[in-house]
């Protein structure tokens, strides 16, 4: 009978360890759901603030893009066109003066002064 006793309380023991383990193995898996609810959560969160964040970004960069179109469509200042007008004006009048220079068929001009090449090198380096 002693080793019937002592075969039970060994075994009493045994079960004590086992249901020790098992609390310890519950509680670790309740920590880790727990962690991936808040994990969740909180991925959740991180989504739904980039969507708010890009929807804003989209909302400025039309914004923008119609403030742009806008400018683009009104008329440039005045002096702008005072000043395109009068060189285009200068263009034209000077065209015949270069116009066979430039096909290759006469001289540069005259009153303009025609630059060694020494010399245009050393002011483009400046």
């Amino acid at each position: 009978m002693a080793s019937y006793l002592a075969k039970e309380v060994q075994l009493a023991r045994r079960h004590e360890e086992i249901l020790s383990q098992r609390s310890v193995l519950l509680q670790q898996m309740e920590n880790h759901l727990g962690n991936k609810e808040t994990e969740k959560t909180w991925q959740a969160q991180a989504a739904d603030a980039a969507y708010k964040r890009n929807a804003a970004l989209l909302n400025d960069i039309e914004a923008v893009e119609k403030k742009l179109q806008a400018r683009a469509h009104q008329l440039p200042h005045p002096d702008i066109v005072k000043l395109e007008t009068v060189y285009w004006a200068s263009v034209e009048e000077s065209l015949p003066k270069w116009e066979q220079f430039l096909l290759g068929r006469a001289q540069t001009p005259v009153g303009f002064k025609k630059m060694n090449p020494i010399k245009q090198n050393v002011k483009q380096r400046k």
